[in-house]
């Protein structure tokens, strides 16, 4: 007998369906793993960027470049800034208002 003739009759112990299943639950227990060893180092980053977003209040930030761009140009105080940022709020508002009441009026 010839070794080519024994490896065609010799008889599978598995079926290719049976080592399909397999491999697929074995990737799936190390799927799992790999998504749980990715967690452990994404989710700290994650964490981070949120408390971050929380502590800094960007918009705040904003205001004191504002605000001291305003002091620079103009030599204001900070009293008379303080004084003009609430003119300039109480009139935006105060257009604010008036525009709405001039659009319900015309409708």
């Amino acid at each position: 007998m010839d070794i080519n003739e024994a490896i065609k009759n010799m008889a599978s112990p598995f079926s290719t369906g049976d080592l399909i299943s397999t491999a697929v639950s074995l990737l799936a227990w190390v799927g799992l793993f790999i998504l749980l060893s990715m967690s452990f180092t994404v989710v700290p980053l994650l964490i981070g960027a949120i408390k971050d977003s929380f502590e800094h209040n960007y918009r705040s930030e904003f205001s004191k470049e504002y605000n001291r761009v305003h002091l620079m140009k103009f030599g204001m105080s900070q009293k008379e800034l303080r004084k003009h940022n609430r003119a300039a709020f109480r009139y935006g508002v105060k257009m604010h208002y008036r525009r709405r009441k001039r659009e319900r009026d015309e409708d």
